[in-house]
């Protein structure tokens, strides 16, 4: 571990400077990152403060004649990293290439967070300590947040007056050496108008991946309202031959901002196909974020956790918990 940290030191001094040069030009690569804290009461755990996370990276647009290419690449750190994850203490959790040309759509290449998280999850996923990230006390969905060698289009975004439509197709093969060139398949439609957007996706994984014999689908459902300073989202998430027996998961969530305050508050149900062997697990959550500027914030959450019989994540305890938290970006 030690090896692989001093190479990633090594890697960002190299980039710094480069950075800087190339500063004066718009496509040039522009320094990106955080530090977050947060003291920890956690119900069957000792009190515990941390720095539960940092990221450090790079990213840029280049632009020209109609060609456009986004690029982003982000080490992370947690020591919350379990080892039932495929994420290290340190990782480089994001290197991918978004390569888009006028009219004919683009492509995502690479490893990093996924488009279903950004299109559906993030509606949904509004917490700091409670959340989708790998480090997190953990969350009800099956959906991850990262995915790794990950090949996605998009196509052109079709606008009227009614609103704008687009879709998406998505490749994610992280085992090489399955027999299976598509490891995880994606579909997705997404509707987006002034006050109201809808996105549905569905995911089918290779039974070459599972335990199972069968392939495994995900159709995931998420929309939300958004009127003054109120947002409301809603997602389903429904399954078919999932290996862990989970029939469905539902979530809401409500944000409000208040000038530099937003309050939010947030649900999920899971429900197995047999109630008479697993009971729902279900997740409340509610926190406050206190923005004293673009670069600090601080916040304040509590969660609930019913997750009886079984645990609801590999990589945490997933207690009641309550965080008081601070963040620092720059």
């Amino acid at each position: 571990m030690m090896k692989n940290t001093s190479l990633i030191s090594a890697v960002i001094l190299a980039a710094l400077p480069l950075a800087s040069a190339l500063a004066a030009d718009d496509w040039a690569p522009k320094l990106y990152g955080d530090l977050r804290a947060q003291a920890q009461f956690q119900s069957d755990n000792d009190y515990e403060t941390e720095i539960y996370q940092a990221n450090l990276g790079l990213k840029g647009i280049y632009k020209n004649n109609g060609l456009m290419v986004r690029y982003n690449t982000r080490l992370q750190y947690s020591d919350n990293f379990g080892d039932a994850s495929a994420f290290n203490d340190i990782e480089l959790i994001d290197a991918n290439l978004i390569v888009a040309y006028k009219n004919l759509g683009g492509f995502f290449i690479g490893e990093g967070t996924t488009g279903t998280w950004v299109d559906l999850y993030s509606k949904v996923d509004i917490h700091e300590s409670n959340s989708m990230e790998p480090s997190s006390n953990g969350h009800l969905f099956e959906q991850a947040k990262y995915g790794h060698n990950q090949l996605a289009y998009f196509t052109p975004k079709f606008k009227g007056d009614w609103g704008t439509l687009w879709f998406k197709a998505a490749i994610i093969t992280p085992n090489d050496s399955n027999d299976a060139d598509a490891d995880v398949l994606g579909l997705r439609a997404l509707y987006h108008s002034e006050h109201f957007n809808l996105v549905i996706n569905r995911a089918e994984v290779d039974d070459k991946m599972l335990p199972t014999d069968d392939n495994y689908v995900r159709w995931a459902v998420a929309s939300d309202v958004r009127w003054h300073n109120f947002t409301l989202a809603a997602l389903a998430e429904l399954n078919q031959d999932s290996p862990k027996k989970i029939k469905d998961t539902y979530a809401t969530a409500l944000t409000y901002s208040l000038d530099n305050i937003d309050f939010g508050i947030s649900y999920q149900q899971r429900r197995y196909e047999s109630e008479a062997n697993k009971d729902d697990q279900t997740l409340t959550i509610a926190s406050v974020k206190y923005h004293f500027d673009q670069h600090i914030t601080l916040f304040a959450e509590g969660a609930v956790y019913k997750h009886d019989p079984d645990t609801i994540s590999g990589n945490s305890n997933n207690d009641n918990n309550i965080n008081l938290g601070f963040i620092f970006k720059y």
